[in-house]
């Protein structure tokens, strides 16, 4: 399983942050898959110890970062 650091203040690759979609006011999680490319989590599940399912695929194409994660600090 990949851990997923929590941000301070940017987003930096490897690392996640809690957001509100300003559209929808829906609660979500932004994160930066190890290669430095930007994702959400609003169509993932986030269970009380972090872990994330279904496996997280990077949006970014010709990516290849797909991995079961956990959200560190969650």
């Amino acid at each position: 399983m990949h851990i997923v650091k929590k941000a301070d203040e940017k987003i930096k690759p490897d690392t996640w942050k809690k957001t509100v979609d300003s559209d929808t006011g829906k609660k979500t999680v932004w994160f930066r898959c190890p290669n430095g490319h930007m994702g959400t989590l609003d169509d993932h599940i986030i269970s009380y110890d972090g872990t994330v399912t279904p496996s997280v695929v990077c949006p970014e194409e010709g990516c290849k970062f797909h991995e079961n994660i956990k959200l560190d600090a969650w």
